[in-house]
């Protein structure tokens, strides 16, 4: 039987005091933030991104491109080749053929 005067008391019977409502916040809070931060990387690693390989056809050619990487690859007929590697860098531009030689100016130097 418990009188009335056990308002405020504990399970043990004594009376809670500041130090012990502070440390029960603190926890609390403290817990409720270490849950929160899981969540939120949890959403944050989950999120969806983009497709990381592409894949187009041309013709009887099929070309994918590792759109993490870089790397591209065409196949044919069964056959597949790399047509380039990761960390391969681009041609800015391409080399100029040289000018034309017409059979007929050739026939003249003779």
């Amino acid at each position: 039987m418990s009188s009335g005067n056990d308002v405020g008391q504990t399970r043990s019977g004594e009376q809670p005091n500041l130090t012990n409502v502070a440390e029960r916040i603190g926890r609390g809070v403290s817990a409720a933030l270490v849950v929160g931060a899981f969540f939120i990387a949890l959403a944050i690693y989950e999120r969806p991104g983009p497709p990381r390989f592409q894949a187009f056809a041309v013709g009887n050619e099929i070309v994918r491109i590792d759109t993490r990487e870089g790397a591209i690859i065409a196949c044919q007929a069964g056959q597949c080749m790399n047509v380039r590697h990761r960390g391969q860098d681009l041609v800015k531009e391409l080399p100029q053929p040289g000018p034309a030689v017409s059979p007929a100016a050739t026939n003249t130097q003779h």
